[in-house]
C-alpha cells in the first residue's frame, strides 16, 4: 500500500509508480567486540545507507523513509508488529557486527503483504573500508528492487508525453509604491490555456524538467484609496505566458514565469462637484514570479499557489503583487503506437 500524505502547499507523496520503503535504525549487535575509534561512524549506519540507496534509484522508484530511533526492530517479530500498525508495504531493518579488524552488515528486508523475509543482505569489509561497505550494499538493495519488480519496464510504460491544459486563478492583488496612493487592490481572476510538449523535455532521477507555453486572460479589479474622490478601476490583460517547469514524482511542480502581454485599463470617477469622469488607457505590461501544483494521483488536475508581480508601463511605472490559488484541468497526450 502506498501512503499519501497531503499537507497544504507542498505535500509529499508518492509518484505513479513506487515502492514505499521504511529503513530501521540498524543496531550494533549484541555479540560485538568493544568498539574503538569507529563507534560514531558506526551509530550513523542507518542515515549512511538511508542517503547511499538514493544513488542506485536512478528512476526515482524508491520512495525511503526512515523509521524514528526511538522505534526497535530487531526481529522478524517486531518488524512485523512495526509494518502491520504502520502500514509499511517493506522495512529493511538489521544489525551490524564489529570485530577488531571488520565490520559485518547484515539487512533484512520485510515484506507486510506475504509477511515474511524476502531477503538478507550481507556485507563484510575492513574497518578503513567502511564507504566502501555502505556503498555496496547500497548497490545490492537497489539493485535487488530493480530486478525483482523489473522497475525499469514499468517505468518505460509510463513515458512523459506532456499534456494541455485549462485551468483558472483567483486571488487579489496589493499594489505597491507610489501607486498604492491612490488605488488598492481588491481581486483578480485569470483564465489561461497551455501546451507542455514532451520535447524539449529531460529527465533526472525524480526530476521531469520542460517548458510551457499558453494564453491567459485576466481581470483585476480595484478602487480609489480614501484621499481621492472615488474611483473604480478595471484592469483586463492579454498575455501569451511561458512557464519553465520542474516536476518531482509525477506530483510537485514548480514552474517559474515570464509573461508579456497587453493590458487596457477603464477607470470611472465619481466626482463630487463635476460630472463623472471615466478614461481608457493600454499599456504592455511583463508579469514574473512562480507558482507550486500539486498533482492527484493520475495527473489529470492539478491544485496549488502562484506568486506573481505585474509590472506596467505606464509613464510611471506600476507594481503589483499578485498571489492567488489556481486550479487546471490537464489532458493528458497518450503515446502513439507504431
Amino acid at each position: 500500500m502506498k501512503r499519501i500524505f497531503l499537507i497544504l502547499l507542498f505535500p509529499l507523496t508518492v509518484p505513479l509508480f513506487a515502492l514505499d520503503i521504511t529503513l530501521a535504525e540498524i543496531e550494533e549487535a549484541p555479540t560485538s567486540a568493544v568498539r574503538e575509534e569507529y563507534s560514531v561512524l558506526y551509530d550513523e549506519i542507518s542515515r549512511d545507507l538511508y542517503k547511499q540507496i538514493g544513488s542506485y534509484d536512478p528512476l526515482g522508484c524508491l520512495v525511503l523513509n526512515k523509521l524514528d530511533k526511538s522505534v526497535k526492530v530487531n526481529s522478524l517479530l517486531s518488524a512485523s508488529t512495526t509494518a502491520y500498525n504502520n502500514q509499511m508495504p517493506y522495512m529493511l531493518y538489521g544489525s551490524y557486527y564489529e570485530s577488531m579488524d571488520w565490520l559485518e552488515l547484515r539487512i533484512s528486508l520485510y515484506e507486510q503483504e506475504t509477511d515474511r523475509i524476502r531477503t538478507t543482505f550481507f556485507g563484510k569489509a575492513s574497518k578503513d573500508r567502511y564507504d566502501s561497505l555502505i556503498d555496496n550494499t547500497a548497490e545490492r538493495i537497489g539493485t535487488y528492487f530493480y530486478d525483482q519488480y523489473n522497475i525499469e519496464a514499468v517505468y518505460a510504460k509510463d513515458p512523459w508525453e506532456g499534456y494541455w491544459e485549462l485551468g483558472m486563478n483567483l486571488g487579489y492583488w496589493m499594489i505597491l509604491p507610489s501607486w498604492n496612493d491612490a488605488l488598492t487592490g481588491t481581486g483578480t481572476a485569470n483564465l489561461h490555456g497551455a501546451l507542455a510538449l514532451s520535447e524539449p523535455s529531460f529527465r533526472r532521477n525524480h526530476w521531469i524538467f520542460y517548458p510551457k507555453f499558453g494564453l491567459s486572460l485576466g481581470y483585476a479589479f480595484a478602487m480609489s484609496t480614501p484621499d481621492y474622490e472615488s474611483s473604480l478601476y478595471h484592469s483586463f490583460q492579454m498575455a501569451m505566458p511561458l512557464e519553465f517547469c520542474a516536476e518531482w514524482r509525477r506530483r510537485h511542480c514548480l514552474s517559474f514565469h515570464l509573461t508579456p502581454g497587453d493590458q487596457l485599463d477603464w477607470m470611472a470617477q465619481s466626482r463630487l462637484y463635476n460630472s463623472s469622469y471615466s478614461a481608457i488607457s493600454q499599456s504592455f505590461y511583463l508579469s514574473t514570479g512562480f507558482s507550486y501544483r500539486f498533482v492527484p494521483k493520475g495527473g489529470k488536475w492539478a491544485f496549488g499557489m502562484s506568486h506573481l508581480v505585474d509590472i506596467t508601463f505606464y509613464d510611471d511605472t506600476m507594481f503589483a503583487y499578485k498571489p492567488s490559488f489556481t486550479i487546471e484541468k490537464r489532458f493528458l497526450r497518450e503515446k502513439k503506437n507504431d
